[in-house]
């Protein structure tokens, strides 16, 4: 991938036979052509910046990534939320959530390397951006890629396949097939754990990821990576999406044959190529910066595997910013189709910015509050009715004790005092 070209240059390529003399020679020969002091200190390790990618990956590629970011949170949260529980949306979840990792990889090597301008850096610094670099950001957008595949595949067999779709794409087999693709992506990826990234030399020391010649473990690598990563899942991504809009156009004139008494088929059909639309768009927006870059790759790999060189420095690192900014991109590319393509998310999102949902809050608030002192008064009420009604008919009581009638108060009398002298 150009992500790992960028940490590739032609003065670090030399043979690890060789013996410690000529690697200094050819490390001073290094940090002259760069106009590096001598006399620097031995526990930093160099790692050039060319004037472009200050701007490029130190300010632009930030930017992106954070509004990717919050892009992808909206994303996450919708279809977390509003989720039918099918193969499909489970995909659209995965893809957003590996394309913000891959996206956050990305951000400490730009923060601390190119927006400060860092060229020397310390041995936790160079291990850490190169750990993030070119073994976090590769794992996960190569997850980001075959999930997209699957998508794809998902969309070919829901067009063409329509009785086989509901037994290949079930939850349980898309879910299995996603926690292969992290297992697959984490081996493939492992290369970058036990290669080295730090090399000290007489004069200077480097941190660069240094291609040994001959090249035979990082050429593998790149072959399977240029083959798994770009070639095959360009390929086979192309022909289905090729063969998805054919089938898609020809139902199309089929639907239009549909009576008009069918309104629900009429209505699934419809919903069908929508969600068939959404992930033709985001297959086409992944096929834009991964081919190209695969055609680079490819070049990049046969000259040094046939020619025994490498392409030109600052070439290959500036393929690689333009690369991360396409990726990012595309990245953010897939939150518009939502958008543009399901009125629900649309809606959803409308009223998350206009602070729909916090005004609804308030308004439950108020509501609650409002029933609680309703609830209140009325038992007020009915507490002050109820005492009222028991002061009556005391009153009434009392009064037929203490104010007899038809001149009993002598008789009552009398038995009072009979009752006192009893006593």
């Amino acid at each position: 991938m150009a992500d790992d070209l960028y940490y590739i240059n032609e003065d670090y390529y030399y043979d690890n036979e060789n013996s410690s003399m000529n690697r200094s020679t050819n490390l001073t020969n290094f940090n002259v052509s760069y106009g590096l002091q001598t006399n620097y200190l031995s526990d930093f390790y160099y790692h050039k910046i060319f004037p472009f990618e200050v701007p490029i990956l130190g300010y632009l590629l930030p930017a992106l990534i954070f509004m990717m970011t919050l892009t992808n949170v909206f994303v996450v949260g919708i279809f977390s939320r509003n989720c039918r529980k099918n193969s499909t949306t489970i995909l659209f979840l995965s893809i957003a959530i590996s394309d913000t990792i891959t996206g956050l990889a990305a951000i400490p090597g730009s923060l601390l390397v190119y927006e400060l301008k860092r060229e020397h850096l310390t041995l936790r610094t160079c291990h850490l951006i190169f750990m993030l670099r070119l073994y976090v950001f590769p794992v996960f957008h190569t997850v980001s890629v075959w999930q997209t595949l699957a998508l794809g595949f998902q969309r070919y067999m829901c067009v063409c396949h329509p009785f086989s779709f509901r037994a290949w794409c079930t939850i349980k087999k898309t879910s299995i097939a996603i926690a292969g693709f992290y297992i697959m992506a984490l081996c493939i990826h492992s290369f970058h754990l036990v290669k080295e990234k730090t090399h000290k030399g007489a004069s200077i020391s480097l941190c660069a990821w240094v291609i040994e010649k001959p090249c035979y473990g990082s050429c593998a690598y790149m072959w399977i990576t240029l083959l798994l990563i770009h070639i095959l899942p360009c390929a086979v991504l192309t022909v289905m999406t090729a063969i998805t809009i054919y089938s898609m156009r020809k139902s199309t004139m089929s639907i239009e044959n549909i009576n008009s008494n069918k309104e629900s088929g009429k209505r699934r059909w419809l919903r069908d190529r929508q969600i068939n639309f959404m992930a033709v768009s985001i297959a086409i927006a992944f096929l834009i910066p991964e081919f190209s870059n695969g055609i680079f790759y490819l070049v990049f790999i046969v000259n040094v595997y046939i020619n025994g060189r490498i392409l030109p420095h600052e070439t290959g690192r500036l393929a690689s910013a333009i690369y991360m900014v396409l990726l990012v991109v595309s990245f953010n590319f897939n939150f518009w189709v939502y958008c543009c393509m399901m009125k629900d998310f649309r809606r959803t999102v409308i009223r998350f910015l206009t602070f729909f949902y916090v005004k609804q809050g308030f308004q439950r608030l108020r509501s609650l509050s409002s029933r609680r002192s309703s609830t209140r008064s009325s038992r007020s009420s009915t507490s002050n009715s109820t005492r009222y009604r028991l002061t009556t008919q005391m009153s009434i009581k009392s009064d037929d004790v203490f104010i007899p009638s038809d001149g009993s108060n002598a008789s009552h009398s009398n038995r009072i005092h009979c009752v006192d002298q009893s006593l």
